[in-house]
């Protein structure tokens, strides 16, 4: 619905929420895998709010998934993917609480 809507902000927000519900139940390549959709939304909204989320959600991830390599190329595109995002809106990111 939120793609037939063009809603870019909730579709973000909905990919990085079922990332957070995929980790916990251990499909850890599909929870990268929207993570990594939910930056490319939140860059292509313009969102810095958005890719404040997603930094929070890539950094508990990455954390879990550290020891697990087969996770490695997946966390590393999101993280290049963020970093970007972060970059091209830098002056309109605010440090987290």
């Amino acid at each position: 619905m939120q793609t037939q809507l063009g809603d870019l902000t909730g579709l973000a927000q909905t990919t990085e929420g079922l990332s957070q519900v995929l980790a916990l139940l251990g499909r850890d390549a599909e929870a990268v895998t929207l993570l990594r959709d939910s930056v490319v939304f939140n860059r292509d909204k313009g969102s810095p709010l958005g890719l404040q989320r997603n930094r929070r959600a890539f950094t508990e991830l990455s954390e879990r998934l550290a020891p697990r390599t087969e996770h490695a190329a997946g966390l590393q595109e999101v993280a290049i993917l963020l970093s970007a995002g972060e970059r091209e809106l830098g002056a309109l990111l605010q440090p987290s609480a």
